[in-house]
């Protein structure tokens, strides 16, 4: 019997990740076709916690902030630094960094109890400046020098993609972009790639080339529209000598860059990270400060004075039963 694999995935919105999976498929069974997983299975659940992992001077820990803003140290890691993480399989993976014992490898965290182990798979490529994003059931992760790799939701195994999309700098920052894109945004490029298609396309670059920015996205309320946010990093007009404060936006109905209410604190070497409460700005150099964008208003507030990550931190959000 000839028939072409089907697919279905889910995507949640920012704010939200998967319980556990985020794609079923169609298999083959003799000449029975069935799905591996019901549609019941694939659910949205609130991100509200947020985990940081390592960071300089704060290699071995591991921290959650959560709703009710106390901050725990969860359990000591490895040497984490430069380091990437994103919520998949119903688990946290962190990969990458520039510690010889971690930058190729993939570890995972799925209780306490458990702690962060490694996977028996490792990346091809890794790298210091590391950065990742889920698109459909792939965890993609860019390393050094442009090289793709990404690890699929039914199979621990990774694959080696190549430079598919060829960043100009050594460090660049990537998102999930309209559902089936994987963008990854330099100091002289933006770029996505398809991931149905295989191909790449070319967005319009950043106002202000900068490098070691955060960036993430988060829902238009008023639109529904996914936005594309980057903050910080050094930027020409400092002569790269000290971090801004500075925000733009992507809009991708209009395909504009656009400027917003700058941060609190200058920060460089941060993350973005966005819960059901808003984006989170954390880590950065001599910072420990936590600051929280307002989607709505698009202003910022400190919300944490003494949250333990420096930069070079790797965080993502979570739902509360992880921890």
């Amino acid at each position: 019997m000839n028939s072409d694999i089907e697919k279905c995935f889910l995507v949640c919105k920012p704010g939200y990740v998967p319980r556990l999976y985020r794609g079923t498929y169609c298999e083959q069974h003799g000449q029975v076709f069935s799905w591996n997983r019901s549609i019941a299975e694939l659910e949205c659940i609130l991100a509200t916690n947020l985990v940081t992992i390592g960071g300089y001077y704060q290699e071995y820990m591991f921290y959650t902030f959560g709703l009710n803003s106390n901050i725990h140290s969860i359990c000591r890691t490895e040497k984490f630094y430069r380091t990437t993480a994103q919520f998949f399989r119903g688990k946290i993976i962190a990969s990458g960094g520039n510690k010889q014992d971690t930058t190729k490898q993939l570890f995972e965290y799925e209780s306490v109890s458990s702690g962060l182990q490694p996977l028996t798979k490792a990346l091809k490529y890794g790298g210091d400046y590391v950065s990742s994003a889920v698109v459909h059931d792939r965890y993609y992760v860019t390393g050094s020098w442009n090289q793709v790799e990404y690890l699929q939701e039914n199979g621990e195994a990774t694959v080696s993609s190549g430079e598919l999309v060829n960043s100009e700098n050594l460090f660049h920052c990537s998102v999930r972009y309209l559902d089936k894109y994987y963008m990854v945004i330099s100091s002289e490029s933006t770029k996505v790639y398809d991931i149905v298609s295989g191909s790449t396309t070319n967005l319009p670059s950043l106002p202000i080339p900068r490098y070691v920015f955060g960036c993430g996205t988060f829902l238009n309320k008023s639109s529904g529209e996914e936005l594309i946010l980057v903050s910080g990093g050094f930027n020409e007009t400092s002569n790269l000598k000290s971090p801004t404060t500075d925000c733009q936006v992507f809009t991708p109905s209009l395909g504009t860059w656009s400027t917003i209410s700058p941060m609190n604190i200058a920060r460089s070497s941060h993350k973005l990270v966005t819960t059901i409460d808003g984006v989170f700005a954390v880590g950065g150099e001599k910072n420990e400060t936590l600051e929280l964008m307002n989607i709505t208003t698009l202003t910022w507030k400190t919300v944490s004075p003494y949250f333990v990550a420096r930069f070079g931190v790797g965080a993502v959000a979570i739902p509360a039963h992880i921890v």
